[in-house]
């Protein structure tokens, strides 16, 4: 009796006060899903391919690439006196009066020339206005020789000023634009709202400092760096150089494994049969996914902020370079 009394007032009791339940282990997608949710709709290109748009048959075969972004180029890749054909072609496609169609408009931005010249300032009156927006055929403009602040600024508040909002990515291809840096992207603790990623472009850089190219790009190892410093201290996305060697693949998969350990999000390519080969060394190996799924499996497990996992002291920011991993292979996190 006296133990059935003693359960009953001790039922009554934990009744009363509520014991705390002991808590379960939360699953990776619960402990990081703004982070998770976060990464997943942004996930940077591993490719950035330019179409020269004065060429309205490979406009067209663009549109079958698995390619993750496409530039309809209006500058560099067209000559000078074939620009207004480029930007007509362009046009009639991104205000639905071509029969070249995007069957996803988040793949396409449009590469303007330099938005203080001429030819810029004709490619923002042909785009940026409210019926041509209103479209919804594009995600963004790539801005070339970004040089200052201003830049970038005029090319949101027109777009702003159509009520919508794209991608903008800025291309730094001058010795003055690689210096500035900083201060193109924050002025007097202004920064800029649409700004998505920093592209560097070689060739003209190359030229603009007058160094020669070597074999081993120790020349514009500087300038690289620079980019993905910058890009990764603003939380914005970094494109590599160009590799103009198109038909010889060892160069380029030389290049794009040195900007994968350089940290570059993705890189910009010239040739179509270069879309499968970047594409891949961007994405995540099948050891390194093995690793990532072992590590946030374990961290579930161990229920503390600190894991000893081979030797290195796993922590948060560890967890989620291991997280970004996964989501860049594609893989369901939830069910890791």
């Amino acid at each position: 009796m006296i133990g059935n009394k003693l359960i009953n007032t001790t039922f009554k009791i934990s009744a009363k006060i509520n014991l705390p339940i002991i808590a379960r282990t939360l699953k990776i997608h619960e402990q990081f899903p703004d982070y998770i949710n976060s990464l997943s709709k942004n996930l940077p290109p591993r490719t950035l391919l330019y179409v020269p748009g004065d060429s309205k048959k490979k406009l067209q075969k663009s549109t079958q690439f698995k390619c993750d972004l496409i530039a309809f180029d209006l500058e560099d890749a067209v000559i000078p006196e074939q620009r207004s054909i480029a930007r007509k072609n362009v046009l009639e496609i991104v205000s639905k009066k071509s029969d070249i169609k995007f069957e996803n408009p988040n793949q396409l931005i449009i590469r303007f020339n330099e938005v203080q010249k001429k030819e810029g300032k004709k490619d923002i009156e042909a785009f940026l206005r409210p019926e041509i927006l209103s479209q919804n055929q594009f995600s963004g403009i790539l801005l070339p020789k970004v040089e200052n602040f201003e830049d970038i600024f005029l090319i949101e508040k027109k777009i702003k000023e159509c009520k919508k909002k794209l991608k903008i990515y800025a291309t730094f291809e001058t010795a003055k634009g690689i210096v500035n840096i900083k201060e193109i992207l924050e002025s007097n603790g202004a920064r800029h709202e649409m700004l998505r990623g920093l592209v560097f472009g070689a060739e003209d850089y190359s030229a603009s400092i007058g160094c020669k190219r070597t074999p081993s790009g120790n020349e514009l190892l500087f300038a690289r760096s620079s980019i993905v410093l910058h890009a990764a201290a603003y939380g914005l996305e970094s494109i590599d150089m160009v590799n103009i060697h198109f038909k010889d693949d060892s160069k380029l998969i030389s290049e794009s494994l040195d900007a994968v350990n350089l940290g570059f999000t993705g890189k910009s390519i010239i040739h179509p049969k270069q879309i499968q080969i970047v594409q891949n060394i961007f994405s995540p190996s099948k050891s390194e996914i093995d690793n990532a799924i072992e590590l946030l499996r374990k961290f579930e497990a161990n229920n503390k902020g600190v894991l000893d996992f081979h030797g290195i002291s796993a922590d948060v920011p560890v967890v989620k370079a291991a997280i970004r991993v996964l989501l860049r292979a594609q893989i369901d996190i939830s069910k890791v």
